[in-house]
């Protein structure tokens, strides 16, 4: 019993984190590109993972407002500046579980 109560427990979280118009890789259509920050955390049953507990990896994606389809990208401090000149700082977002079927995607690139 103890066991499965200290049992590590992994949580993904994201928060979406500003957006900027380019043509999608995909779809090929000029629209907004919206980034998240996701990050990874650890806790366990008994103290199960929070987004303010330790981070244990994290990621920056770039989702098509068109056709949903993620990319991985760098920090934005890294490319922001330089290939998205229009983008937008949002900081009033909520800090939510990450979307399922965007976490495959960023898991494998997590450091």
């Amino acid at each position: 019993m103890l066991f499965f109560l200290t049992s590590d427990k992994w949580a993904l979280w994201e928060r979406r984190i500003g957006y900027f118009t380019a043509r999608c890789q995909s779809c090929h259509q000029e629209t907004w590109q919206i980034l998240f920050h996701m990050w990874r955390t650890k806790g366990s049953q008994i103290s199960p993972p929070t987004p303010w507990s330790p981070i244990h990896g994290q990621a920056y994606q770039v989702r098509c407002n068109g056709c949903g389809v993620p990319a991985m990208v760098g920090h934005p401090q890294t490319w922001v500046p330089h290939q998205a000149p229009g983008f937008v700082h949002e900081h009033h977002h909520q800090t939510m579980p990450a979307t399922p079927m965007y976490t495959t995607v960023a898991i494998p690139v997590m450091r």
